[in-house]
């Protein structure tokens, strides 16, 4: 599960988290020690999301707030992919000058997707 309110003393930062069903334990898949420090405190207060592969390896989770979107490997937490939610505004002066570059969405979600069916992706 991707457990976007584990801040806390003991938890740390949003995280994605497996719990064994049975006996309740809590393993925290990422960030983990091996996590780059600049990545060890994502943190979303609220919309976080998580896609599981079809071969059950890797996770999408979406850190919303920031825009980014984060691919795992689910056995040992190490980021795969990295995606930025950004768009050229620099055309649209109703935003302020220093802000139109790039400007940041919020990543409500992002997906695998299956290709080659007729039912879409």
């Amino acid at each position: 599960m991707f457990d976007n309110r584990g801040t806390d003393d003991v938890y740390g930062p949003s995280r994605l988290l497996m719990i064994d069903i049975a006996s309740g334990q809590e393993t925290t898949i990422f960030p983990n020690a091996s996590t780059p420090e600049h990545l060890q405190n994502i943190y979303t207060d609220y919309s976080g999301q998580i896609d599981i592969s079809p071969d059950r390896q890797r996770a999408l989770i979406s850190d919303n707030q920031s825009g980014r979107g984060f691919e795992i490997r689910i056995a040992d937490g190490t980021i795969l992919n990295i995606f930025h939610s950004i768009h050229d505004v620099s055309s649209l002066e109703q935003i302020p000058k220093d802000l139109r570059e790039r400007w940041r969405f919020r990543l409500h979600g992002i997906h695998y997707t299956t290709h080659g069916n007729s039912g879409g992706g």
